[in-house]
């Protein structure tokens, strides 16, 4: 059986395992009444999660239930949900008088048929590649993405019609992905090794990004292979 760590690993890695509307937000974030283990945005809303391997408790649901409660005054519409291998139907009852908007999901690897492989991105980094600029004329002719530029020097980027990131061209120039685009903590975790800084208000997860200087293009094209899964 995974640890509760691998649990959490496995949930956020593969595909299908979790609602396609969720996006990833946070993971293990410290509170003083607790440890979140996931926050997902949902909607105009949040969902927090806590991933329990084996059998769902009460005492997970109630927790659970509590960590809702303490967030809404910060983050507004939050919806509980306990993940776990099995949900028990008493343990499902208990949460949903609880909470009627509570989620119960039963998710086990055995569950899932895991991908034995990844989509290959379109666009593969090869070599340095001479400035920013470039990196932007190569992605111009790639019908998957779509270029807009702004009067005020940036540039957005679009991949099949979903906003990933842009480029500052003007002042203190620098390049990002959007936190929206990161679907996977280990996602989140290999930009951060390439150099990607997190930016923006931490208490508003509507407005984080992941910046890069825009001198090291290389970097920011293989974000944007990242993102793509």
């Amino acid at each position: 059986m995974l640890s509760e760590e691998a649990y959490v690993d496995y949930l956020l890695s593969t595909r299908g395992a979790l609602p396609s509307k969720w996006r990833f937000v946070d993971r293990a974030r410290h509170y003083t009444w607790g440890i979140l283990d996931l926050l997902f945005k949902q909607g105009r809303g949040f969902v927090v999660v806590d991933a329990k391997k084996g059998r769902a408790t009460v005492y997970g649901i109630r927790k659970t239930a509590e960590y809702a409660i303490q967030l809404r005054p910060l983050l507004g519409r939050v919806v509980p949900c306990v993940i776990a291998y099995e949900i028990p139907p008493r343990v499902a009852q208990i949460a949903r008088e609880l909470d009627t908007s509570f989620l119960t999901l039963a998710i086990s690897p055995e569950s899932l048929e895991i991908p034995t492989r990844r989509q290959r991105a379109r666009i593969e980094p090869i070599g340095p590649l001479p400035d920013m600029d470039s990196l932007l004329a190569r992605l111009a002719k790639d019908p998957a993405y779509r270029l807009d530029r702004l009067a005020s020097g940036r540039v957005l980027i679009f991949h099949q019609g979903r906003k990933v990131g842009g480029v500052l061209t003007t002042g203190a120039r620098h390049a990002y992905i959007a936190s929206k685009a990161i679907s996977d903590v280990r996602i989140r975790d290999r930009l951060l090794e390439l150099g990607f800084q997190p930016r923006g208000n931490a208490q508003d997860y509507d407005h984080i990004w992941y910046q890069i200087a825009c001198n090291d293009a290389t970097a920011f094209l293989r974000g944007l292979v990242l993102i793509q899964g």
